[in-house]
């Protein structure tokens, strides 16, 4: 899928600019995939000894998260309502600095779209709930606008994403490719309509930089185009290199991008094979082996043992790969499905939609009559079964029943002993 990156510029007395698409087609004409590797290899030693990344600090986020929802009308002009206002706001992920700089960004996106905690909210590794959290951003609708410092485990199924918005510099180019990835998946059209209404498809993946990331860092493997024999055969080729040990960094960073895309394609039985044969998830293998051509990673370990020290540490991370043939085999068996799989589970989750409903109509007809309060608990149950096939009662404090008062608010619009009886009664009619 295609992808767009705009710029917001913020000038000294701090009235913003919002560019026109950054020409990423045009500057990557102009340099050679070997010129872009060369770049790379001039990245990881150029910023190992740099200091924190760069990031928009606090006196400018306000105009900066108010120029990105300004835009939002222009950028989807097909979300767009008769009064000119953006119906429903695209899925977003948000790059912050650290810990204490997404959680000042959560309150100003939180400010400057007029919305409440459920809207926007942070995912980090540390998060308790980060599990949780991002299968309410994959699966609800009131959650808009995820705030990250880090691509974590199981962002790699992010279909529905639709924006995403740079606050700190990107010194990696493998990490700026794995965002641009992450948010060209394609999606059905059914399936995105449930979890951002009023959307028709998705159409491309639309990149506000604020910090000029998209100036220097241009993708090493073309998103648009890695699967097929085309890219079939370029992983094969990685694969002989790094089991000859002849692998370079930059080898190394496509190896990770070409196996990154895999991801959102592993059934369980390819995920539970992929970890038996490489003794971790693939997403660890392929965080494993960006880490290790990534310059803040490096630059401790160039410091303490020198080049030595960083050749070791790639070393390791291609270990499972190198030495593995059935793990590469794998692989490559693994390589062409991407597409069918996605069409199949796809179908699948329609299929079991139009179910549910149908279950649900029934339910309601026979247990009725409710009010319109009651239906509304109701049908948001239906919607988690229809997305997971099953609920549990947990689920009542989250998201999207925590904004009524969850448990007890369940139990308030049914009743204390008609609630738990009913909630039993659903959970049936609709498994």
């Amino acid at each position: 899928m295609d992808y767009s990156v705009y710029e917001i510029r913020v000038a000294d007395d701090r009235q913003p600019a919002f560019a026109t698409p950054v020409d990423a087609v045009g500057v990557k004409a102009q340099s050679s995939r070997r010129a872009r590797y060369e770049d790379l290899d001039e990245e990881l030693a150029s910023t190992a000894g740099q200091g924190p990344a760069r990031a928009i600090p606090s006196e400018h986020l306000v105009v900066v998260v108010t120029a990105f929802r300004d835009a939002l009308p222009t950028l989807f002009p097909d979300r767009t309502q008769q009064s000119g206002a953006l119906g429903v706001v695209p899925k977003a992920v948000v790059l912050a600095q650290d810990g204490p700089h997404a959680d000042e960004v959560v309150e100003r996106i939180r400010d400057v779209f007029g919305a409440g905690d459920v809207f926007c909210r942070r995912i980090t590794h540390r998060d308790a709930h980060a599990v949780h959290l991002l299968r309410e951003f994959r699966t609800t609708p009131q959650f808009r606008i995820a705030v990250v410092t880090d691509l974590i485990s199981g962002f790699s199924d992010m279909r529905a994403i639709e924006c995403l918005l740079i606050l700190r510099e990107v010194r990696s180019a493998a990490y700026y490719e794995q965002l641009l990835a992450m948010g060209t998946q394609t999606i059905a059209s059914a399936e995105l309509r449930a979890v951002t209404p009023g959307a028709v498809a998705k159409t491309q993946l639309v990149v506000v930089d604020a910090v000029g990331a998209s100036r220097h860092l241009q993708p090493l493997v073309n998103v648009t185009d890695a699967s097929g024999q085309a890219g079939r055969a370029a992983l094969e080729r990685l694969l002989h290199r790094a089991t000859d040990g002849l692998v370079t960094p930059q080898e190394t960073a496509e190896l990770a991008i070409r196996l990154a895309r895999l991801i959102p394609a592993l059934s369980d039985a390819d995920g539970a094979e992929i970890r038996k044969l490489a003794g971790q998830p693939l997403q660890e293998l392929v965080t494993r082996l960006l880490d290790s051509v990534d310059s803040d990673h490096l630059a401790p370990l160039r410091r303490a043992g020198g080049k030595r020290a960083v050749e070791d540490d790639r070393r390791v991370a291609l270990f499972p790969l190198a030495e593995n043939p059935e793990l590469q085999e794998a692989l490559l068996g693994l390589y062409d499905r991407p597409a069918p799989l996605r069409v199949t589970a796809s179908s699948r989750r329609r299929r079991q939609e139009e179910t549910v409903r149908g279950r649900l109509a029934e339910f309601i007809e026979r247990a009725g009559p409710f009010s319109s309060a009651q239906l509304w608990w109701i049908e948001k149950i239906a919607d988690v079964v229809a997305a997971e096939t099953r609920f549990a009662p947990a689920y009542l404090d989250g998201v999207p029943f925590s904004a009524r008062g969850g448990t007890d608010g369940f139990l308030d619009a049914f009743g204390p002993d008609a609630a738990i009886d009913l909630l039993d009664e659903l959970r049936r009619a609709l498994a």
